[in-house]
Formats: C-alpha cells, structure tokens, sequence
C-alpha cells in the first residue's frame, strides 16, 4: 500500500511553492512504514513502479492454478471483518458481497457493474496482452471460486486502506453515495 500526501518542505511564508517536494509514505500491510520526500516526478515513478509491481503480481496468481485449498465462509468472513468491508469501499451501501482484486476493497453488486466495465474498455487495446484485464476482475464473495491466494491480497489491502489511498485528495462530498446514478 502506497499512502500519497503532500507535505511542504521549502517555500516561503507558508506557501508551497514548485520547488517544493512532494512526500509519500509506504505502508506494507504488517504496518511497517517508510517515508521519502523526493520531486513530485520521481514520487510518481516510485508510484507506478510499485502499482506495477502490484498488477504483475496479481497477473501471476491469476494465471497459475491455485493448488491450495479454496477459500470458504470463515475466510469471507475475515474478510467481511476488515476496517471498513462493512460497507462498500466506492457508495457506502451496507454488506457488500462483490470484491475488486485490483483495488482489494469489497463494493455492492451495483459498483461491481461500474468496475466490471472498466475491463471492457480496456480490452480493445490489450488484445495482445490477454493476461492485462485479469485484474479487473470482479468477483462475488458467495457465488464465485476464490483461491487461498486471492483471500490474501483482499486481506492485505481492505476498504479503509484502499480509501485512504485512492481518495487522498477527493473532496467528501463528490464521494458515490448508494443512490447516485451510475
């Protein structure tokens, strides 16, 4: 988990200015922390290079067949139990029985359509990557098949972690709300 936030560093009278450098926080999930403050520019290779990491790693379980037990209630339960899984990580509806891989959050059945269709967009330009939209996949808590290893990336990452991330910046009330057109 990567925790972005911009703290300033020089400047003058308070003001940021943009010599100032950006700082991001790496998080892993057994709370170990490190903090760097670099240029904005290489903060955001830093970024990707990690997310990369991440969707490579998610690409790999996805394509090897799990030769692990499959996970069952007491794993969607554990699931179910991390900060903020009560509710749906993109609208807030209760209960939610629909996961994103990509993001490790929990999202209602009608937030899994919006990222369902994230993939299809995608997939035109990646005809020569089939393995690329395998992490879009969405997948239900109680209908689908879910390896041991999927149980851990969810487990890792949660809704409040993931939010804290993907919304750093995102004002409270632009948020989704259950009610909200699609």
């Amino acid at each position: 988990m990567v925790a972005l936030r911009n703290r300033r560093i020089g400047g003058s009278a308070g003001k940021a200015t943009d010599e100032d450098d950006e700082c991001f926080e790496i998080i892993t999930s057994d709370q170990k922390h490190w903090e760097f403050c670099v240029a904005a520019e290489e903060r955001d290779a830093w970024v990707a290079a990690i997310e990369e990491q991440i969707e490579k790693a998610l690409q790999n379980q996805m394509s090897k067949p799990s030769t692990r037990a499959k996970g069952g209630k007491e794993e969607v339960l554990a699931l179910r139990r991390l900060p903020g899984n009560d509710r749906c990580a993109d609208c807030g509806q209760t209960a939610p029985d629909w996961a994103s891989l990509n993001l490790g959050i929990l999202i209602c059945i009608e937030c899994s359509g919006t990222h369902r269709n994230l993939g299809s967009h995608i997939s035109s330009s990646t005809k020569h990557h089939p393995k690329t939209l395998d992490i879009f996949r969405v997948r239900s808590l109680d209908l689908d098949s879910w390896p041991v290893e999927f149980f851990a990336i969810m487990q890792a990452i949660g809704n409040d972690a993931a939010n804290r991330l993907w919304e750093y910046h995102a004002p409270a009330d632009r948020r989704p709300q259950p009610d909200s057109p699609l």
